[in-house]
Order: structure tokens, then C-alpha cells, then sequence
């Protein structure tokens, strides 16, 4: 069935669009003295080598259009693993269940990759596109395809920060960012980790203080599809959306292998100890040294919750508070905290007590876990989403013109 659907595909694709094309492209790559093809060589099917050749434009989609004549051959599929190319992997690098299977024109790691959201090595990736794989996960995930082609940025110059409305993040993988608490608390280094989405720079146009706040933070990390097509716009190449619900597991599962002790701090009466209680069956080893929820006077009962955090001897806290008042309260408390790692994780504890459910994972894939949020919190979310986004798109095409102007 499959192999019948490549063959009708191939046809229709290469007589319909990929011959006019060409014939277009062989005549603008002559005149503008570019490469017709631009081909490579990859593992096909039980390591087979193959050659997949691309017409050597910038267009995504009609650059991929000989990818057809392969696809018609039988050396791929229509939809299977991601591409490996033989200068850049050995075979031992690609587990035999991958190899088991063609590679695809369309995969999940595309789609990932460009959503920002690839938390995981590709043959991780692969491995979970084969998972119960079946027609209707093929035709998802050629869906897919569609937000991720919009998304997707240039990647050949990449740097360790990004601007966008003059503030600066770190431009990392959620490794990366893991890598940089590890560092924080195995030096014993005090430092201010904190997550910014479209909302929360739209808020920096109103308050100064928290502006000035974030430039002078330790860690920044970029949080959001939003954050991801400000960059793009701006001509910048986000690595990952290391957003903090999808790294809070990571980030336990780290604290539990190298003994890192925790501190839960925020959140609505109830949340916090629920979530803990959750997190103890999850994870047995993780040392949790308390938690206590964020419903206390900040101007006159701080030292006290300061003094029962550090009592503890907790290495990392997690303060949800909600943007911008957590951010405000770290800063102004830094140097009284003990804990060498203070992050601030707004609704957090809300997704991991069950209070809220996060988006399936397809709706995810898409960049559309606001829409999620929207339908679940219509009345507290409106503002943000349907108001807020516009404003910050405008607000980074605003930007970028006086960048430009100089």
C-alpha cells in the first residue's frame, strides 16, 4: 500500500511540478551561473547507500522536488526516517531498527528541528516516529510539515545570543541550558535563571524595572514559538525553544542522578504539595528539601520564607510567582538565597500537579500550545494571545526597521 502510494505521488508530483520547474530553474541556473543539482549521499534501507539529489535553489519546497525521481525509484519513502549522509554518519551511529526502514521526504525530526522543540537526538526522534507507526501518523506528520516550512530559519551562522526588543537571551539547546545549571550549582555560583516569551517583552515595554532586570540576569532562555518567529524575523537563528515545562522533567532526572537537592517555592495553596507528591512516585531518588506555596506578603514575610528555604539546604529553587513578580522578588533577594541556582518558572507547578493539562503532543509539533491555553483560560488568556501576539510582531518589525536604519 505504501509503495503504491510513493509510485501515484512521484508521478503526479514529477510531471505536474517538479518537470515545468526544472525546465524554469535550468534555464535561471544558467544565466545566474548556479548548480542545477545539488546531490548527497545517504543510508537508505539496511545501510544502503543512495543518492538524493535537490535543485541547487533556496526554495525549501521546490529545491526538494527531485527528491520525487528517488522517491519514485523505491530508494525512499513518501514518509519515513530523516535523512543521514554518509560523510556525516558511520553506520554504527544509526540503530538497525532505523535502518530497518526507508528514509522519507517528510519525517518527524524536520519537523521538529524547525519547530525548535527537538529535545532529543534525531535517531530518538526517528525511533519515536516509528512507534506505532501507521497511515494516519504519516498524513499528521505531513501536516506538520506545514508550520514547520514556516518556521523553519537559516542555520548557517548561528550565535550564542539572540536580541530581540533590546533584550539578550542565551541562544542554546535544552542540553546546553541543563549543562549551564550543572555548572551553576557544581560551582557553587550564584546566578538568576529565567524564561521569556512574546508576553513577557511586551511587558518590558511598561515596566522598566523588569526590563532592566532581564538584561542583567545570568540565564535567559527563550521560551515559545513567539520567541522563535521574533528571531527569525530579525534575521536570527534560534537553536531550541527552551521553554521550562519541557525542561522541568529533564531538569529533574538530572537533579536525581547527580544528587542535587530542590526547593519548591510558589503557586496557589494545595499546588505545590500536590506536585510534589506526584514527583516522589516519579522520581524516588530526588532530593526534595520543601515546598511551600507563594501566597505570603513579599514586603513582610520574605526573610522568613528566605530563612526556611535556606534551612534547608536546598541547591536549586524553583520560584513560581508569575512574571513579572518573580522575577522582581529573585532580584531583589539574590544575595540572600543560598541556593546556587534560582529560577523563576511562572505557571510551572499549575502543569505538573495536573491543575492545568498541557496540549497533545500533535498540537505541540504545530507551535499551537497557546491555542491550548486560550481554549482552556479563555478570560485570563485573551489578552495575551489574541491582543498580545500582534502587538509583539509589530513591535519586532518596529525594531528591526530601526536596526536597519542604524
Amino acid at each position: 500500500m505504501r509503495r503504491l502510494i510513493d509510485i501515484i505521488v512521484s508521478v503526479i508530483v514529477l510531471i505536474l511540478i517538479c518537470l515545468p520547474s526544472g525546465i524554469v530553474w535550468a534555464f535561471v541556473s544558467i544565466f545566474a551561473g548556479k548548480d542545477f543539482l545539488t546531490c548527497r549521499i545517504i543510508f537508505g534501507k539496511d545501510f544502503k547507500q543512495v543518492k538524493v539529489c535537490w535543485f541547487g535553489m533556496q526554495s525549501s519546497f521546490f529545491s526538494s522536488l527531485p527528491l520525487f525521481l528517488s522517491l519514485l525509484k523505491g530508494d525512499i519513502t513518501l514518509v519515513g526516517t530523516s535523512f543521514y549522509p554518509c560523510e556525516e554518519y558511520s553506520q554504527s551511529q544509526i540503530p538497525e531498527k532505523i535502518a530497518e526502514f526507508k528514509p522519507g521526504i517528510f519525517n518527524l525530526w524536520y519537523v521538529k528541528r524547525h519547530t525548535k522543540i527537538h529535545h532529543a537526538e534525531k535517531t530518538d526522534i526517528d525511533l519515536l516516529q516509528l512507534s506505532g507507526r501507521g497511515l494516519k501518523k504519516d498524513f499528521a506528520i505531513m501536516v506538520k510539515y506545514i508550520p514547520a516550512s514556516i518556521y523553519k530559519s537559516d542555520e548557517g551562522s548561528i550565535k550564542d545570543s539572540v536580541t530581540l526588543l533590546d533584550v539578550t537571551f542565551n541562544n542554546c539547546t535544552m542540553n546546553e541550558a541543563l549543562r549551564f545549571i550543572q555548572k551553576g550549582v557544581e560551582n557553587s555560583a550564584k546566578g538568576m535563571y529565567f524564561f521569556i516569551n512574546p508576553d513577557c517583552l511586551n511587558k518590558t515595554f511598561t515596566d522598566k524595572y523588569y526590563f532592566d532586570i532581564l538584561r542583567k540576569a545570568d540565564y535567559v532562555f527563550p521560551d515559545g514559538v513567539g520567541i522563535n518567529i521574533g528571531s527569525k524575523m530579525t534575521g536570527q537563528t534560534l537553536k531550541q525553544n527552551v521553554n521550562g515545562t519541557d525542561m522541568f522533567p529533564l531538569l529533574c532526572s538530572m537533579c536525581e542522578q547527580r544528587g542535587y537537592s530542590i526547593y519548591f517555592l510558589g503557586a496557589k495553596p494545595g499546588i505545590a504539595a500536590k506536585m510534589v507528591s506526584m514527583l516522589k512516585e516519579k522520581y524516588t531518588r530526588l532530593k526534595i528539601t520543601g515546598f511551600r506555596d507563594g501566597y505570603f506578603n513579599k514586603d513582610t514575610e520574605s526573610e522568613s520564607v528566605i530563612d526556611a528555604v535556606n534551612e534547608t539546604g536546598a541547591q536549586v529553587l524553583l520560584v513560581a510567582f508569575g512574571v513579572p513578580v518573580q522575577e522582581k522578588w529573585i532580584y531583589e533577594n539574590r544575595s540572600r538565597l543560598a541556593p546556587p541556582v534560582v529560577m523563576g518558572v511562572g505557571g510551572l507547578f499549575d502543569f505538573y500537579s495536573g491543575n492545568i493539562k498541557r496540549a497533545p503532543g500533535w498540537l505541540r509539533d504545530l507551535g499551537g500550545e497557546w491555542i491550548y491555553r486560550l481554549i482552556q483560560e479563555p478570560g485570563r488568556m485573551w489578552r495575551r494571545y489574541i491582543l498580545g501576539n500582534p502587538v509583539f510582531i509589530r513591535r519586532v518589525q518596529k525594531w528591526k526597521k530601526q536596526l536597519d536604519k542604524g
